[in-house]
């Protein structure tokens, strides 16, 4: 019984030691101690929706819906931020900056020329195939690949860091923020070999880098219909053998509130596990 006791005990302790080193893991101090003042610069998920199952993928979302949903999630975000004490400069302040404007266009390229018109051509078809707000850039940072894709061209790792650094600096903020999100899926509380009900569940990852390019806020990149912390809409909308049933509206209801939700609940997540790790 002795026996038994301790190995619980020492099982409970295993478990609260990997959360905190979790935790511990996801900032990097003391220089994100330094964070006051952020700027959001990317915020985007993949438009290939998959069923939580792998037997659904839905593509080809409105594009209106997308920035829609997106914007959305940017003001969820903006407020998530502020609940941690963290000033957040207005997106669209952002959005609409010389600094911004220009760190990531293709250089050497006059933009009324062929060539440039062209690479606008191709930045915006990529930017398309994610959820993204209006006028907000794709950036992607993943710390696990030698290279790293923004806006469709491919750069260094260092130099989309020191892009961003030279950003966090021109906007006069501590730091830049990007946030990956993943959205899928699922059959909700009524539903039978994919007829039914279907849920949207969504999962958040945040970076944030400071003016010196180090990345104080790094949460793990994020896999497709991952399990672990994702959050679920309370609103559904009706799912056909796995496909989903598009209402002729995407303003309001349904399926759009789906996203909202799991969007909402899933930056809760998010900011409790940067909440903790700050502590």
């Amino acid at each position: 019984m002795k026996f038994g006791s301790a190995v619980l005990k020492m099982g409970a302790l295993a478990v609260a030691l990997s959360q905190l080193v979790g935790c511990q893991t996801i900032v990097q101090k003391p220089e994100v101690n330094e964070v006051k003042r952020v700027a959001i610069v990317s915020l985007y998920a993949n438009d290939k929706v998959a069923r939580a199952d792998g037997r659904g993928l839905v593509k080809d979302w409105p594009n209106d819906m997308k920035i829609q949903i997106a914007d959305e999630a940017l003001r969820i975000f903006s407020r998530e931020f502020q609940s941690i004490g963290w000033e957040v400069v207005n997106p669209d302040a952002v959005i609409q900056s010389e600094a911004y404007q220009s760190a990531f266009k293709v250089e050497g390229v006059k933009p009324d020329s062929t060539l440039g018109m062209l690479a606008n051509m191709a930045q915006d078809a990529y930017a398309r195939s994610f959820f993204t707000p209006a006028g907000m850039l794709p950036i992607v940072l993943n710390d696990k690949e030698v290279r790293t894709t923004h806006m469709g061209n491919v750069a260094s790792e260092r130099d989309v860091k020191a892009k961003l650094a030279n950003m966090a600096k021109t906007l006069k903020v501590d730091a830049v923020a990007l946030v990956q999100l993943d959205y899928c899926y699922k059959g909700g509380t009524w539903s039978l070999g994919g007829t039914g009900a279907a849920v949207m569940t969504a999962k958040s990852s945040i970076k944030a880098v400071n003016q010196k390019g180090d990345v104080v806020v790094k949460m793990q990149d994020l896999r497709e219909c991952d399990e672990e912390d994702r959050s679920v809409s309370t609103s559904t909308t009706g799912m056909i053998e796995g496909n989903l049933i598009f209402p002729k509206s995407f303003t309001k209801g349904g399926l759009r509130d789906m996203f909202i939700e799991a969007t909402g609940a899933s930056a809760k997540v998010s900011m409790e596990n940067l909440q903790k790790a700050l502590k």
